[in-house]
């Protein structure tokens, strides 16, 4: 019978090949810690691209393996909507009421879940398709409900429905923070008990060696790294808030007669163009160095050779570099966004993203203060230590077991009991 037989998960993990993103770190984690589990008789199955999961298969250990899908591509609808010029409030307010009628029905499974006798689907990523089968769905945040001129039309009503729809299929929906649970109760109505809160961690060597002398000096050459710096790891979305780091530098700059130069990580989209404008306006051109993807290994050599790093988001469901930062002993300033209130707690330096005087005091005191500095440090990797894969897989696992009503273990029953680290 069914419940006599190991339980088989299904993670889906369709990310395509090239630069890693957010989501694509999450499944690394995931993936890592799921695999290295010796204390269990589930299977993993990874849901991937037939074309792209070459960064997944030194994941694949143990009682893992990938799951072919066929490859996806953008509706024609996507690919036209990306060229739509700027943002027209009004269409934000049709989308929000009635929402567009590009695509009124979920993906369908392709099948390959189905004939692999899989019992539950975890879907790590936001897109998802429609399954009969018990399933947890991965939201990251409502940002759109936020800030919804952030977004063109296209993409709040795709937002929109995707979330709705997944939610209400999902036998169980995770979020990262309270913060995360509370704001996805409160608009979409979801009942307490569907909704739980699993912490992420850090994700730094995916399966690559860590930096020597000789990567930190390739890293500072390759950059033109003379002298001590902030780093800022995110790509250029309006939500990260670069502007307003700009303008604290220049604060910095005129009024404390303080230099401090930044470097920048991360994709640069369609709004870097705004950035750059905005560097030259403020005169920062010597000071902010946006270096645009960089591999993990470099991501890492900037962490170690940071003085500090500053994240301005406007909002987070999770700050995954800052996650990285307190595992590297990096000293940490943030917005005082909740979401990153509660994943920092006491560890870093809090200020009003809004406010980019507020923003520069912060940087001032951080950067000028060495004994600030090593506080927040031994605080940031106390913090950090809090945080693992091999809990985050644990607590999953034990998700896993009750939606394919599977016997608890002992550690089972104390996780789902506990409260949330955050």
């Amino acid at each position: 019978m069914a419940e006599h037989r190991c339980l088989r998960v299904c993670i889906d993990a369709r990310v395509p090949d090239g630069p890693a993103s957010g989501v694509r770190s999450v499944v690394v984690g995931l993936a890592k810690a799921l695999s290295e589990l010796g204390d269990g008789t589930e299977e993993y199955l990874f849901l991937a691209f037939k074309d792209s999961h070459e960064w997944l298969c030194p994941l694949m250990k143990g009682r893992s393996r990938i799951l072919p899908t066929r490859n996806r591509k953008n509706p024609a609808w996507k690919r036209i909507a990306r060229g739509m010029p700027g943002v027209v409030k009004t269409w934000q307010s049709v989308c929000r009421q009635k929402m567009l009628t590009i695509e009124r029905s979920m993906p369908v499974s392709d099948g390959a879940v189905e004939a692999a006798a899989v019992d539950v689907v975890h879907f790590a990523q936001t897109s998802g398709f429609q399954t009969t089968l018990p399933s947890i769905y991965q939201i990251h945040d409502l940002q759109h409900l936020h800030y919804p001129d952030f977004f063109a039309p296209w993409e709040f009503a795709d937002r929109e429905f995707r979330y709705r729809a997944n939610c209400t299929q999902s036998s169980l929906i995770a979020v990262m923070t309270e913060f995360g649970k509370e704001d996805l109760i409160r608009n979409y109505g979801l009942p307490e008990e569907k909704v739980k809160v699993v912490p992420w961690a850090p994700v730094l060597t995916e399966y690559q060696r860590s930096p020597t002398s000789a990567d930190l000096e390739a890293t500072r050459k390759k950059f033109r790294i003379q002298t001590d710096f902030a780093f800022y790891p995110a790509q250029t979305w309006r939500h990260k808030n670069h502007s307003a780091l700009f303008e604290a530098l220049a604060i910095l700059r005129d009024r404390y007669d303080t230099v401090v130069r930044l470097v920048c990580s991360g994709h640069k989209n369609e709004y870097y163009p705004s950035l750059q404008r905005m560097i030259g306006e403020l005169g920062l051109s010597n000071t902010v160095n946006f270096v645009g993807y960089v591999s993990p290994v470099e991501r890492d050599c900037l962490y170690r050779l940071a003085r500090c790093m500053v994240y301005p988001s406007k909002f987070e469901g999770w700050g995954l570099p800052i996650s990285e930062a307190f595992t590297l002993g990096l000293p940490v300033l943030c917005s005082n966004i909740r979401p990153l209130r509660e994943q920092v707690q006491d560890a870093a330096i809090t200020f009003d993203p809004d406010n980019a005087e507020e923003l520069a005091h912060a940087l001032y005191r951080v950067w000028t203060d060495e004994n600030l500095r090593r506080n927040l440090r031994n605080a940031g990797t106390e913090r950090a230590g809090l945080f693992s894969w091999d809990r985050t897989a644990r607590l999953f696992r034990a998700h896993y077991r009750v939606l394919g009503r599977r016997p608890l273990t002992e550690e089972d029953r104390m996780l789902l009991a506990q409260a949330p680290l955050v």
